[in-house]
């Protein structure tokens, strides 16, 4: 029987320019990092290899610098990704491309390298590389403009052993400003590998990249079309965009592409359409705009008067709903989300609402997306940020909570900050929120405060130390090369124990903790480095889990 793989990709454009007309000339300097895993030893993939190899081709023709790599194992993945960062910093286009396995865990994106040894749900955090690291190291570097491909099989092939059974890869959270997304395929939809030498998508995408003079809008709307055919319906790729100038894969013999339009009327086809808005709009504008600063508490004062006076005005319903949340009273805010889901209006100020609400709620993915459709279609950024933060630091997503605190203080300056953003900006500082006294246990979680140590933890904006309490005389341990990254605590310890009577011991370890979630009991795992007794490479597990405060 013919074996059917399930692919997704993924494509994230990030632009730090957003000026108008073209955006980047033939002389910008081109630097890809392109992946292809396939030959995994239980779930081996025929095409990502080959997916890869052309890709890196293609890239090679359109004027980009290329690092292939092909079966990268986890360093590797890790090295090859710090390095195109480190490159990216001189500045140019830089393009990230990934074919091979790729999952999901509670939102969170992750590519699977050669090698893994994945049997439960929480191996992977540890023995994958995180999409967000790629997205880091981007932001990082400051150039110009980033595209990141990930052509990631949504056949979960460890979903047995998993709590969760996620399909697919998830949507891309807090896209910054001037962004475009898509995918292979609907949101919630499947994308076939094909039985050729590269999946459909991959196949049909470098032909239309090399088409000369074809801004980049144009070349996935071809790809949608072409698949949209030959799928019949079944597979139609799926964009957002918040795009204001153009970008061209290839140029035409000149040197630069033919305008199809003035560089005015390039601006105003790059804006979406404005409805003429009645005086109640453009007050009800004002107040949105408020409540994500300093007057918050002045908008849902607002909010309420007009609710109460035009109960079926969705956008103060809208409003209100936001006031609501930002109040803790999120109870009323549901009930709000209901009406606006009965009403059948949607908007982007009901689509800020209803994303705000379902995200805290049970549905994270969803939240997300109708915020960043809410921020396409004209939402104000900083309460589109705000609402971002404040679902992921409920989630426990630190680096997404933190990155919306970041582009919400690019927008608002400090004198207008409203208290709930205050709020935020606090709890989401994760270095801070780990400060505190922590049980350091086994794989059971077992505190005995006999003998279980203590890990104490005092962190700042730009640093974080710890250190860790032996409870007996005969042991300890000193810590050194303590970090966050990534979601993770690292850290080294060397621990010393033994006596008179039973000898000396001392080993060293690697710890990583996995901060993604509640801090209250956060997950480790450590693998042995150096030691007397002949245990390298050994790895335990187990957590940290905090006292109570007196």
């Amino acid at each position: 029987m013919k074996q059917i793989v399930i692919r997704i990709t993924l494509l994230v454009f990030f632009f730090a320019l957003i000026t108008p007309g073209p955006l980047f000339s033939a002389t910008e300097s081109r630097l890809a990092l392109v992946i292809g895993n396939g030959n995994y030893p239980s779930a081996r993939l025929i095409n990502p290899v080959n997916d890869a190899t052309d890709m890196a081709a293609t890239l090679k023709r359109l004027g980009f610098t290329v690092i292939l790599k092909k079966n990268a194992r986890h360093q590797e993945m890790e090295e090859a990704i710090r390095d195109f960062g480190n490159r990216l910093k001189r500045g140019g286009v830089g393009l990230f491309f990934y074919a091979g396995h790729g999952l999901q865990i509670s939102g969170q994106n992750y590519l699977i390298p050669i090698g893994a040894r994945i049997n439960r749900e929480t191996d992977v955090k540890f023995q994958a590389v995180d999409a967000e690291m790629v997205l880091d190291e981007m932001a990082n570097a400051g150039n110009n403009l980033n595209i990141v491909i990930l052509d990631a099989c949504r056949d979960n092939p460890f979903s047995r052993s998993f709590r969760s059974a996620s399909r697919g890869l998830a949507i891309i959270p807090s896209a910054p400003k001037g962004s475009f997304i898509t995918y292979s395929t609907s949101p919630g939809k499947v994308a076939a590998d094909g039985s050729g030498r590269n999946s459909p998508y991959t196949a049909a995408l470098p032909k239309f990249m090399v088409e000369p003079g074809l801004p980049i809008e144009q070349v996935f709307k071809k790809v949608r079309n072409k698949l949209d055919g030959e799928t019949e319906g079944r597979q139609i790729p799926w964009e957002l965009s918040s795009l204001r100038g153009d970008f061209y894969f290839n140029v035409t013999e000149g040197g630069e592409p033919k305008p199809t339009a003035s560089p005015e009327q390039k601006i105003i086809a790059s804006v979406p359409p404005v409805n003429v808005m009645s005086s109640a709009d453009r007050e009800h504008d004002k107040y949105f705009s408020l409540l994500a600063r300093d007057g918050w508490n002045e908008a849902l004062t607002y909010f309420q008067k007009t609710t109460t006076s035009s109960p079926d005005d969705m956008d103060a319903r809208a409003g209100l709903t936001v006031a609501q949340v930002l109040k803790g009273d999120e109870d009323n805010a549901r009930y709000n989300v209901r009406r606006i889901r009965e009403s059948n209006f949607e908007n982007r100020w009901t689509r800020v609402a209803v994303g705000l609400v379902e995200g805290l709620g049970e549905n994270y993915e969803n939240g997300i997306y109708q915020l960043n459709r809410a921020l396409e279609e004209g939402a104000d950024g900083a309460l589109v940020n705000l609402c971002i933060g404040i679902i992921a630091e409920r989630k426990g997503k630190w680096d997404i909570a933190q990155k919306a605190v970041n582009d919400y203080q690019t927008l608002v300056p400090d004198a207008i900050r409203g208290r709930p953003f205050r709020s935020l900006a606090k709890r989401a500082n994760v270095k801070e929120r780990l400060s505190g006294s922590y049980y350091f246990t086994g794989p059971e979680g077992v505190i005995n405060a006999a003998y279980s140590s203590v890990m104490i933890i005092a962190g700042s904006d730009n640093d974080i130390k710890a250190d860790m309490i032996s409870p007996t005389d005969t042991s300890k341990f000193i810590l050194s090369d303590v970090r966050v990254e990534n979601n993770k605590l690292i850290f080294k310890a060397r621990n010393e124990a033994g006596g008179f009577l039973v000898g000396h011991f001392w080993n060293v370890a690697e710890y990583i903790a996995d901060l993604k979630g509640d801090l209250k009991k956060i997950p480790w795992i450590a693998t042995q480095t150096e030691d007397n007794v002949g245990r390298n490479g050994s790895t335990y597990r187990g957590f940290l889990i905090r006292k109570p405060s007196n």
